[in-house]
């Protein structure tokens, strides 16, 4: 099973690879299938049609995502809340740096999608920004952290780390992954820190929960 899935994986990479550079609609099976150097019955064996790629790409997704966050609780357990800040919001921006071709086919075959697949995209939205802000609040709970409003924070935490890819054409001329994680970190904790005035939570719509807890 484990081989099974790392095949699919290393098809789902090279078919997004693809969908970047020719658009989702002008790549066929076939050119999926001489990219990864197998026929088309053996790509036809791990993958049945395109459009299976499109929950393909949200289960990997999510998997690396919930493996991350389990190893990752463990880590910042004993960690101040500006270092656990820190390795979060890094390990995140490496992470979604390994997904790039995958981020970018999601951004531009969104209004493509269904109602399902939409949900599948921003069920991974929810889960990295829920991430960030348990570890935002846990800061705050320690008196550390002073933001007014954890999810939105961590939503632009998340924000800025998707940036690294679609602006990838003009920053990754002038910084490398490791470089921009840093900078990445300076402003998350600066974020987190921070204590407007007027707290957001208070001008949201009525009846608009706060996301759960991770």
């Amino acid at each position: 099973m484990r081989m099974r899935n790392t095949k699919i994986r290393q098809i789902a990479l090279t078919a997004a690879s693809l969908f970047f550079k020719k658009g989702y609609m002008q790549v066929t099976t076939r050119e999926i299938a001489e990219a990864c150097k197998i026929s088309p019955g053996t790509l036809y064996y791990y993958i049945k049609a395109k459009d299976d790629f499109l929950k393909i790409f949200s289960q990997i997704t999510t998997v690396d995502l919930i493996r991350w966050e389990k190893g990752l609780r463990k880590e910042i357990a004993h960690m101040s809340p500006e270092k656990a800040l820190r390795k979060t919001v890094r390990e995140l921006l490496l992470m979604i740096d390994s997904w790039q071709d995958s981020i970018i086919f999601w951004y531009s075959v969104s209004r493509y999608l269904n109602s399902e697949q939409l949900k599948d995209v921003m069920d991974i939205e929810l889960l990295s920004v829920n991430i960030v802000k348990h570890v935002i609040e846990l800061g705050i709970e320690k008196g550390r952290f002073k933001t007014a409003d954890p999810l939105v924070t961590a939503y632009n935490i998340v924000a800025m780390c998707h940036i690294w890819v679609l602006k990838r054409w003009h920053l990754h001329r002038l910084y490398t992954a490791d470089q921009y994680a840093g900078l990445l970190e300076d402003l998350a904790v600066s974020m987190a820190r921070s204590s407007p005035d007027v707290k957001t939570s208070s001008r949201r719509k009525p009846g608009v929960n706060r996301l759960a807890r991770v």
